[in-house]
Parts: C-alpha cells; structure tokens; sequence
C-alpha cells in the first residue's frame, strides 16, 4: 500500500521532471505494474489504490511464475550455497522469460521459496569435512597417553591457541541461501600480532607479539606453562598456522 501511494505520489508532483520509466526504476517496480496501479485508482478512486484488480491480487494480471516454474527456480537455486538478489533476477529472465523488479524477486524467495537473506557464515577452505571428529579423536588420544605416564584429568589443563589479524577478504555481502547459510573463503592473514591461550581448563594468557614467528611462538608456550604451573600437563589445540607448528615450537 505505501509503495502503491509514493509511486502514485510521485506521478502527480513529477509529470513533467520524469517519465514513467524514470520513476518506476526510483522505486523499484515494473511499468506494467504501475499501469495497472494508475489505472485503478482513475477507475476506483482509494478503493483501487487498496485493491489494484478485482479479485485483490497484484499486480491485475496472473503470477508471473507457476508452482511449476516455481520448483524449477529452486532447483536450479539448489545448485549454489548462496545467491545475490540481482543474480537471481538475471536466472528468472533467462531461464522463463520474466523480468521482475529485485523487491519482487526477494518476496518470491523468501515468502515462496523460504530462503534466508544475510552474511554467509565463513569456512575456512582448509579446514576437514570430518573437522570435529578428528579433534574429539586426538583429544582422546591425548588423554590416555597422559593417563598411561601416571597423570589424572585435573592434573591437565586444556585450551586453544588463537592468534588476531586481517583477514585478505571481507564478509559483508548479504546472500540468499537455503538452510544454515556458509561460503568457503581464504582465511589467510596479512600478519598476526594478538594471540592468545584460552583456557577451558586452567588460566588464559593474552598477549601482543611485535614479530609472529616461530621464536616468539616458543616464548609465549613458555608463558601458558608458568600461568599453568599447578598443572603437570598442558594440553594446547592449535589452528594451521605454519609458526605454531615449527620445530623450535
């Protein structure tokens, strides 16, 4: 309805400044449309504002795509984790014929297709499919080497090492996906100077390193083993990062 009256608005304070055109692409809808918006309120006065055709439904003419063309719009939606709006607008011209405005093409995605708009959340390409297993797995693994030298499980702290930075690429674009939205993405830094211990058991540690390399990795080894010193055993889960895993490390 508001979209309806700015339009309509705007035809009457602009007939001279701009052409139908001009204004329709200002708010974003079809001429077609507009058409049919002008000529019920000529016909209906405010009635035909509120109720563009007779039977209610917008714009006065049938939907521009069936149930049919519908499920094969998802399909081909399915091919890809994430859509931009203006991308999918181009695939419905293409593939049915049908040129719709952006804010019709996000209706029919979100209202009719149930897909999400927002920012996908990062994946690190490098990162295993079987990610979580394999950790759960050495965690295991861990515990009972130590429990084998003689060590109980509160004699073992446990947390994992991060270090902060610039990432090479940004996440701000908003998407439209279906499900649990995520992009695979180079998470490489630029560099790397916060790092951190965060303990799940035990006392963190943060600090700022002038310089990220192996040498300043092994000293701040050394400072989670003396903020830890009540504990026999330490055990330190680390990302990919080539200095955490050096041999001077």
């Amino acid at each position: 309805m508001r979209l309806r009256l700015t339009l309509l608005n705007l035809l009457a304070e602009l007939p001279r400044s701009l052409s139908l055109a001009q204004i329709c692409a200002m708010v974003d809808v079809p001429e077609p449309t507009a058409y049919v918006w002008v000529r019920a309120w000529r016909e209906r006065g405010y009635r035909g504002v509120c109720h563009p055709t007779e039977s209610g439904g917008e714009p006065g003419r049938p939907p521009a795509l069936d149930e049919g063309d519908l499920a094969a719009l998802k399909a081909l939606l399915e091919d890809r984790p994430f859509w931009q709006t203006r991308e999918v607008r181009t695939l419905i011209r293409e593939h049915f014929g049908v040129t719709l405005s952006e804010s019709q093409v996000s209706r029919i995605l979100r209202d009719k297709l149930g897909m999400h708009f927002g920012k996908p959340y990062p994946y690190d390409a490098k990162r295993p499919s079987d990610a979580e297993a394999q950790l759960e797995q050495r965690l295991i693994d861990a515990y009972e080497r130590l429990r084998a030298q003689g060590l109980s499980d509160n004699e073992v702290a446990l947390g994992f090492l991060d270090e902060a930075s610039p990432q090479l690429t940004a996440n701000t674009a908003r998407v439209w996906h279906f499900g649990h939205g995520e992009i695979t993405k180079n998470t490489a830094r630029l560099k790397a100077n916060a790092i951190g211990f965060y303990a799940l058991i035990g006392t963190s540690v943060q600090d700022f390193l002038p310089r990220s390399n192996q040498t300043a990795i092994a000293a701040f080894f050394d400072a989670i083993r003396a903020a830890n010193a009540d504990y026999r055993a330490i055990i330190v889960i680390l990302d990919h990062f080539s200095s955490h895993h050096a041999a001077e490390v």
